[in-house]
């Protein structure tokens, strides 16, 4: 981080991968993979646009992952990762390091999981020293530190599964519940696949709404309503999520990924210099 905030970009002369002039997506720079530039020119789009949708320049950048409709062209993924980033694009822009600092949200996102591991670990029973290795055993001797240099999902996504993992531990309550409910829908929001990976967490904290009571040989089933938390947080983080939908596609429910890769967009096409 202080590398990066030691470096400034010129005008007329940005760094390399800063701007649509100077960046590249050959093999080995940080645009080599299309789920890291589709997302980072929704971001783009948003900051310096202020539109969900791309123009020509950023769908060839972005492609094979660009969708069109309606003769207007965005990303094939949910917004959820480049959402986050927009604050670090233009907190970026004031040093000239826009793609450095959207890209640290995401090696934020695999810091902050290495603490959660260590809380998980220490509330499951494990010492200290074993609840810091595991956290490093995560970031360091796992795929987490090359997802960490990436703009993708994984580290967000892994970030929402551990805060609702801690939350289900602690004592039923209408807040936790709707703060379950939130990361719910962000996971969503972040990754389609994470209402599958988060559902597990979302039936068991379901479940811990009921108690059984044996009355007179009699076996009784109570539930508590504090479960309507979980629908208040999800319906909260669902809402803009319909919203960013239905701009693109015209439907609160239909998604993106629903429609397909724009065809004049696939990888077939090759660029030439002008």
């Amino acid at each position: 981080l202080l590398v990066g905030l030691a470096i400034k970009g010129q005008k007329g002369d940005p760094l390399l991968y800063q701007s649509l002039e100077s960046r590249s997506t050959e093999v080995g720079g940080p645009f080599e993979s299309s789920g890291s530039t589709s997302r980072f020119a929704l971001t783009e789009a948003i900051v310096e646009d202020n539109t969900f949708f791309l123009n020509e320049e950023r769908a060839i950048f972005s492609r094979p992952d660009v969708v069109e409709a309606n003769g207007r062209y965005f990303s094939i993924f949910t917004p959820g990762v480049s959402f986050v980033a927009a604050p670090f694009y233009m907190l970026g822009k004031v040093w000239g390091i826009q793609q450095i600092l959207a890209y640290l949200s995401t090696s934020l996102f695999a810091i902050l999981n290495v603490f959660l591991i260590y809380k998980l670990t220490r509330k499951l029973g494990a010492g200290e020293a074993a609840s810091l290795l595991a956290g490093f055993v995560f970031l360091f001797a796992t795929n987490a530190l090359s997802y960490s240099l990436t703009f993708t999902q994984h580290h967000m996504s892994t970030f929402l599964i551990l805060v609702s993992l801690l939350l289900v531990m602690k004592p039923v309550s209408l807040v936790n519940d709707a703060l379950i409910g939130i990361l719910f829908g962000i996971g969503i929001f972040a990754d389609v696949p994470n209402l599958i990976l988060m559902l597990p967490i979302m039936v068991y904290v379901f479940f811990k709404h009921f108690s059984v009571k044996t009355i007179k040989n009699k076996i009784g089933f109570k539930m508590s309503l504090k479960w309507a938390g979980i629908l208040l947080g999800l319906f909260l983080t669902l809402i803009p999520f319909g919203y960013y939908n239905r701009e693109l596609t015209g439907s609160y429910f239909a998604l993106p990924q629903f429609i397909g890769r724009a065809p004049s967009y696939n990888t077939d096409i090759v660029e030439t210099d002008s």
